[in-house]
């Protein structure tokens, strides 16, 4: 009795292994149905049809052909699936089919689909995003934004979306990672040339702004910290120097006026602004008593409010110096 029920078992996995064994004849009709499918515009019923004709056709011989078809179809209508979604208004869905798209593109060497799905990927996230940014909602326009980033960190557009997302929320790190990521790419690639342009002048404005609102604040620390980000960047910003100057002035930091004082100069582009900056300097210097440097500069005082200053301070200096 025992051997029977055995047997029975036995018979019982041998018509299991039978039922789920694939043929080259059964794929080759499940990619026919995943044609038709697609032909009705039916992608959610195709997919996983093509799935099922790349998981199981990979180990039967002759199949080849029909595998690397399902591969190359498959991203396509993951991605006509995502435009059916966006359509529909349902953007998360679409955000997902279109990123699952140019994943499976990216893995199947699909070009054509990983571009127009990275294109889509960006188009979903602005339109997600672009309504809590106009509410100042930036908490959630960020984590929207940054999912569009992250699938594609070329598509400028997005990028700059979430850089000014970032710093409405007042994270002035992460913004201005993004504002000089895509500075960088402008430096890369003449065809972001004009999102490079774009991100530097958000990244001088934002920051600068951040500076002079800290400075009304007498939070001199961070007006130093704006500016000091900003000169990193770009070397020669002319308002960043001088702001920077005014804040270090405020703490009465002479040392670090002295040792910054030449760029700071040099940086400026207007007379009467070169000449208030110098007179800066040459006040850092009267205030260490180095007398000598002090005259040196407050004569490079030539233009601007502070002319007569610099006169009068020269002629007691000269009688200090006697």
């Amino acid at each position: 009795m025992k051997k029977m029920k055995f047997l029975i078992a036995a018979a019982a996995l041998l018509v299991a292994g039978t039922a789920s064994a694939q043929t080259l004849t059964e794929v080759n009709a499940q990619l026919a149905e995943a044609a038709a499918a697609i032909g009705a515009k039916d992608f959610a019923k195709a997919i996983p049809i093509l799935e099922t004709v790349i998981d199981t056709g990979i180990d039967i011989e002759g199949a080849e052909n029909t595998v690397n078809t399902a591969k190359q179809t498959l991203p396509m209508a993951l991605f006509q699936r995502g435009g059916q979604q966006f359509q529909a208004g349902s953007l998360d869905e679409a955000l997902a089919s279109f990123t699952t798209a140019a994943e499976t593109a990216e893995l199947y060497g699909n070009v054509a689909v990983l571009n127009n799905a990275r294109k889509w990927i960006g188009n979903t996230v602005l339109k997600q995003g672009a309504d809590a940014f106009n509410a100042k909602d930036y908490a959630t326009s960020a984590a929207i934004f940054q999912k569009g980033y992250e699938g594609n960190p070329n598509d400028t557009t997005v990028a700059l979306n979430l850089a000014m997302s970032y710093i409405g929320m007042g994270d002035f790190q992460k913004g201005n990672e993004v504002y000089l990521a895509v500075m960088a790419l402008g430096e890369q690639d003449d065809r972001f040339a004009e999102a490079a342009a774009k991100a530097k002048e958000n990244f001088v404005r934002d920051n600068l702004v951040r500076a002079t609102e800290a400075a009304k604040a007498a939070d001199f620390a961070t007006t130093i910290a704006a500016t000091d980000e900003i000169i990193a960047a770009i070397p020669d910003d002319a308002l960043a120097h001088y702001t920077r100057l005014q804040a270090l002035n405020s703490l009465k930091d002479y040392a670090k006026i002295i040792e910054i004082g030449d760029a700071a100069i040099a940086a400026q582009t207007a007379d009467d602004v070169r000449s208030n900056t110098s007179f800066f300097v040459a006040a850092a210097y009267q205030n260490v008593e180095n007398v000598a440097k002090a005259i040196e500069y407050y004569r490079q005082v030539v233009s601007g409010a502070n002319v007569a200053a610099a006169k009068a301070q020269i002629t007691e200096l000269q009688k200090v110096a006697q």
